[in-house]
C-alpha cells in the first residue's frame, strides 16, 4: 500500500473497511496457508482461509463455489488458519 493519497478507485485502507471483522486473506495454496502462519502472531486480526475446491475450468469452479457457499459460506476465524469447504 501506498503512503499518501490514494487514486480513487483503490480500495480504503483494510483497518477502516473492516470496523471490527478480521481481514481475509483466501488462497489454494496450503504451503502458503501454513509459511503465512507465523504472520498471525503480528496481525492478529487476520483470518487465512485454504479453499480447498478442486482446480477446473471456472464455470465448473464457479458453480462448485457457489453449491459450497450455499451449503456453509465462509467464516473465517481472527488470528487463525482454516479450511473451507
Amino acid at each position: 500500500m501506498l503512503n499518501g493519497p490514494q487514486h480513487p478507485r483503490d480500495p480504503p485502507p483494510p483497518r477502516a473497511e473492516r470496523r471490527g471483522r478480521p481481514a481475509i486473506l483466501l488462497t489454494r495454496d496450503r504451503r502458503f496457508g501454513a509459511s503465512a502462519g507465523s504472520t498471525l502472531e503480528t496481525l492478529p486480526e487476520l483470518a487465512i482461509v485454504i479453499v480447498t475446491l478442486s482446480q477446473v475450468r471456472e464455470a465448473a469452479y464457479l458453480s462448485a463455489f457457489d453449491a459450497a457457499w450455499r451449503r456453509r459460506p465462509i467464516e473465517p476465524v481472527a488470528g487463525a488458519i482454516s479450511e473451507w469447504p
